[in-house]
């Protein structure tokens, strides 16, 4: 074997070495990134998720204080007019 021949060989090899790392450096990033997308996709469902809870125990909690107080009154002006449908005798107090 001469030297240019050794030297073809270690350029081959070299060449092959560059291009296995080249494609395994790509397959860990593409699977580094599908894993990070889909960490993100269930961190924001469960954000989400989160605040639709907050937003009706939110709901509830006034529901329940209006009850407690015997409802909310509002006094009837012009911008505000009565419920012609409700019929309560102590309506408009």
């Amino acid at each position: 074997m001469n030297k240019l021949e050794s030297t073809i060989r270690k350029s081959y090899r070299l060449s092959y070495y560059f291009w296995f790392m080249a494609t395994l450096w790509t397959v860990i990033l593409a699977v580094l990134f599908v894993f990070n997308s889909i960490s993100i996709k269930k961190e924001f469902s469960s954000l989400a998720h989160q605040e639709a809870n907050a937003s009706f125990n939110k709901d509830i909690v006034y529901r329940r204080w209006a009850t407690i107080n015997g409802g909310v009154y509002i006094p009837i002006t012009e911008d505000n007019l009565p419920n012609p449908y409700l019929n309560v005798q102590e309506r408009d107090i």
